[in-house]
């Protein structure tokens, strides 16, 4: 999924994790379909490398990569790269030296090529030279990556207050935090709130509230009310209300220029499934 005047439409990985050689070109909305072990989320991964240079930049722990490269540049080889190739004619690559030291970023569009060790270093060599705005233009107003592999336990825990004004986003790749975007949503905008406890009504015929349980000063849980008016904890939850909820809550967190989902069937019934792809059919748009 990308901005509405860049997408990334080709992904090109060497040597990095368990991908040799792989070239996928890709669409709006996208599905990697394969057994276990097959790379589907090395491939996630690696689409995400490149989003978070744009965004973050990198980081070295001692010769070693960290972060957004896990699984990392392998050993064998004498390339290791990932290339993302963007509409407009714009090229995006990083790469690391064989022994995995050096790392780097490459911007190739129509109007240049530029290369540094940081995307500062690329934006300013592209500036300098000042012939590419469009594609400075393109890095800097670029939102990076969200890549969630949602978790039931990880959903189901108690939650940070977010303040007023900061960005709503989940605290990690499993989805913990998801009781703070809910509180975060219910204050700043009840309407929104309202409409995802409908849609969950309609899909699930025994939820009556999507409640907020205090649990400190400072947190809060998600709690189900039945149609009975019982409460029923979060522990007792179904797996798969919690992980569409997870689902439902993704259009209201701030946007990013992608988002990559891992196992997006993992805990749903099949009839959800359905309702989770016109989901991500919307936010795609």
């Amino acid at each position: 999924m990308a901005d509405k005047t860049v997408m990334m439409e080709r992904l090109i990985a060497k040597n990095y994790g368990c991908l040799q050689d792989v070239d996928v070109k890709l669409t709006p909305l996208h599905a990697f379909i394969g057994p276990n072990d097959s790379g589907k989320s090395t491939i996630l991964r690696a689409v995400r490398v490149v989003e978070h240079i744009i965004q973050d930049g990198f980081s070295t722990n001692g010769n070693s990569f960290v972060g957004p490269f896990a699984p990392g540049f392998s050993s064998f080889g004498q390339e290791h790269f990932v290339q993302g190739d963007f509409s407009g004619d714009i090229q995006l690559r990083v790469w690391a030296s064989s022994n995995v030291r050096l790392n780097a970023i490459l911007l190739k569009s129509n109007k240049g090529i530029f290369v540094g060790e940081t995307l500062g270093r690329v934006i300013d060599a592209a500036k300098r030279e000042n012939v590419d705005a469009s594609a400075v233009s393109f890095l800097e107003k670029r939102r990076g990556a969200t890549l969630v592999h949602l978790e039931p336990k990880a959903l189901g825990k108690p939650g940070h207050l977010i303040p007023t004004g900061e960005r709503l986003q989940l605290s990690g790749e499993s989805g913990h935090g998801l009781a703070s975007i809910y509180d975060a949503i219910m204050s700043r905008n009840v309407e929104r709130f309202m409409e995802i406890q409908d849609q969950t009504r309609a899909l699930f015929p025994t939820v009556r509230k999507i409640q907020l349980k205090t649990m400190s000063n400072y947190e809060k849980q998600l709690e189900i009310e039945l149609q009975d008016e019982s409460r029923i904890p979060v522990e007792l939850v179904s797996e798969g209300l919690l992980i569409y909820l997870a689902f439902a809550a993704l259009p209201y967190l701030d946007p990013v220029s992608l988002i990559l989902v891992e196992e997006p069937e993992n805990g749903l019934h099949p009839a959800r499934i359905r309702d989770v792809m016109r989901i991500l059919r919307e936010i795609s748009k």
